[in-house]
This record gives C-alpha cells, sequence and structure tokens, in this order.
C-alpha cells in the first residue's frame, strides 16, 4: 500500500465489473510469480504498471478473499505491505499513467489517489481496509 504523507489518501487503481458496470478501486499490485517473494512482486507490479520505483516496507498482514468479477469466482491470497516511492515527487502526481497494457483493457486503467476518508466507490480486495491505520 503506498499512502501519500501529507494527507494519507491511499493509492488506487479504478475500474468497472464488466459483467455489472460497477465502479470499485483496488489497492496495487498483481501476481506473484515462481520463485519470487511477495515484496519483490510489489516493486516488480508497480514498476510495470507505473513506471515508477518503490521501496517496499514491513508485511502488514496476509488474508484470504473470495469474490466475483466479470460473471466468475475468485480466490486470491492478498498479501499487505506498506512502501514508498523511491523519488518523493511522485507523492505531488494527481493522476498516473497505467502502462500495462495486457491488463489495462480488463483490470486497472485509471490510477488515482483515494483520500483516506473515503467510502466510495468500494475499495478491493474486500478485507484490505483493515490495515489501512497502519
Amino acid at each position: 500500500m503506498i499512502r501519500r504523507p501529507s494527507d494519507g489518501a491511499l493509492l488506487v487503481g479504478e475500474a468497472a465489473d464488466p459483467a455489472t458496470g460497477r465502479v470499485f478501486q483496488r489497492s496495487l499490485g498483481g501476481h506473484v510469480e515462481f520463485g519470487e517473494m511477495a515484496s519483490e512482486t510489489v516493486a516488480r507490479e508497480i514498476l510495470e504498471e507505473l513506471g515508477i520505483e518503490i521501496r517496499v516496507g514491513e508485511l502488514l498482514g496476509v488474508f484470504e478473499n473470495h469474490f466475483e468479477f466479470d460473471g466468475s469466482p475468485g480466490h486470491e491470497i492478498v498479501f499487505v505491505h506498506a512502501a514508498d516511492f523511491a523519488d518523493p515527487t511522485a507523492y505531488e502526481l494527481e493522476r498516473f499513467e497505467f502502462l500495462d497494457a495486457v491488463d489495462a483493457a480488463v483490470t486497472l486503467p485509471g490510477v488515482t489517489w483515494r483520500p483516506a476518508t473515503a467510502t466510495t466507490p468500494p475499495l478491493y480486495p474486500s478485507g484490505v481496509e483493515q490495515f489501512l491505520d497502519r
């Protein structure tokens, strides 16, 4: 999770479920590749998705999530790490270009800051909100 130090806003991707049209926001990250540590995944995914280097901090927690997307059930194990931009000027950006063309059409084409007090749109994965105050 990348939080903006000035106001606690969370960096999120915003998309819509193709089956329902329901807009949601999701913390950034991705799938762990074979032989990769979860912390390495976070750094690699942010670099691939945004072209920005980060420093991955402590593991805040791990949880299991069941969900439905595009009419199909899903299941994931979520590792939540604290992270910071290596270049502090990145915190000044209001929107980010999503560079991963493979995922952009389906997942998170809009990347922005979610205010710390926001309650809508829903934040996924369900359960990640328990780590927001850490």
